[in-house]
């Protein structure tokens, strides 16, 4: 019970800091400026009537949208409020709205700092931005304080006003900068399924068990598949040619592809491709010993595949973070249904088809490059 008390006595002081260090930051999406916001110590020193103190900075982010992850550089700035001063007599509409207006100059550079650094190939590059940013900020910001000192001073701080709004119309943050997909892609996938064997090949084996695996190579709508499939099965019925297939034996049937395939259809959600290859689909005795198994081994290697491969799109990523190369990455992760026939023809009394269906995971990347 000591222990407890002490470790609530040390996480409430430091709960309450962090609170109290948020606090003492604005955004500017929070809402625009008060005086509350104003809580510095005010320098009589100065020849000014008020001060706005600010931070620019940028963090990287993950963002999550429905189904999209976004990992990025994201451009951010705040108001640091007991760095912020306002001396009482100051305290007017007009001077007000000339601290929004420096306000409003501090998100407009920002959101024009988000878009430019998420367009860069290299992280320490953006130090550099942030500095150039910084600069034209403070720029502006004393070309807005000589207004002070120009005639008529309303006037000009309206029209000011008007000018960093329209602005602040035209200049959005960028959530996706402006990139384009490789026409290359990549891709792996696992899964497992069922194979039903037909004609005189099903009266003597049974029902397979699939266990699959392969990889994708993609070129825009054209997908190459390189599966291959490890399958349990038993014979139901003796069968005698080269050698004798006993009743309940365990044997294995094994499934190699190469095919090609064309999306005609690649949607938010889905994505379908019919395909057609080669094959290979071998039969072998998994009771045999090492001396026997190749006399077991039945190979039939001049097949035909053909086949419909559905995507269902589970999660997107889009990884826009600088990391020392021109390319960025999308990676696209999927449920893969696979439905596919192939001819397995041994000897002319056990031939027939092998029809499988299979589901499993797929996971698919993309080069992303930025359009400067």
């Amino acid at each position: 019970m000591k222990k407890q008390t002490y470790l609530l006595l040390v996480l409430f002081p430091l709960q309450v800091l962090s609170q109290e260090f948020i606090s003492n930051f604005k955004s500017w999406n929070e809402g625009p400026l008060s005086w509350d916001d104003f809580q510095g110590k005010p320098f009589y020193s100065l020849d000014v009537p008020s001060d706005l103190s600010f931070i620019l900075g940028y963090e990287s982010e993950k963002l999550r949208i429905k189904d999209t992850t976004l990992i990025h550089l994201k451009g951010t700035a705040y108001f640091i409020k007991n760095e912020s001063w306002i001396t009482p007599s100051a305290k007017s509409d007009i001077n007000l709205l000339f601290n929004q207006i420096t306000f409003d100059i501090i998100e407009l550079y920002r959101r024009r700092m988000h878009n430019e650094i998420n367009q860069l190939s290299i992280y320490f590059q953006s130090q550099g931005v942030l500095d150039m940013f910084n600069k034209k900020i403070h720029q502006e910001i004393e070309e807005l304080k000589n207004m002070m000192y120009q005639g008529n001073f309303s006037y000009a701080i309206q029209k000011k006003n008007d000018e960093i709004q329209n602005e602040l119309t035209l200049v959005q943050e960028n959530t996706f900068p402006n990139f384009r997909r490789s026409a290359f892609g990549i891709g792996m996938h696992a899964g497992f399924g069922a194979g039903l064997l037909t004609g005189s090949l099903g009266k003597h084996f049974e029902t397979t068990r699939n266990l699959m695996y392969g990889f994708d190579f993609g070129y825009k709508k054209l997908v190459l598949f390189l599966t291959g499939s490890i399958t349990w099965s038993s014979v139901i019925k003796d069968y005698q040619e080269k050698n004798f297939w006993e009743k309940g034996t365990r044997a294995g049937v094994a499934i190699i592809e190469a095919s090609v395939g064309y999306n005609i259809l690649d949607g938010s959600k889905i994505k379908l491709a019919p395909f057609a290859g080669l094959s290979l689909i071998e039969i072998s005795n998994r009771e045999a010993n090492e001396e026997e198994a190749m006399d077991f081994r039945m190979v039939d290697d001049n097949n035909l595949i053909a086949g419909l491969n559905l995507d269902y799109k589970l999660r997107k990523r889009f990884n826009f973070f600088p990391r020392g190369s021109a390319f960025k990455e999308y990676v696209e992760t999927d449920i893969r249904v696979r439905l596919y026939i192939l001819p397995a023809n041994y000897y002319p009394d056990l031939k027939g088809y092998s029809i499988n269906l299979t589901i499993g995971m797929n996971g698919f990347a993309n080069f992303l490059r930025m359009n400067n």
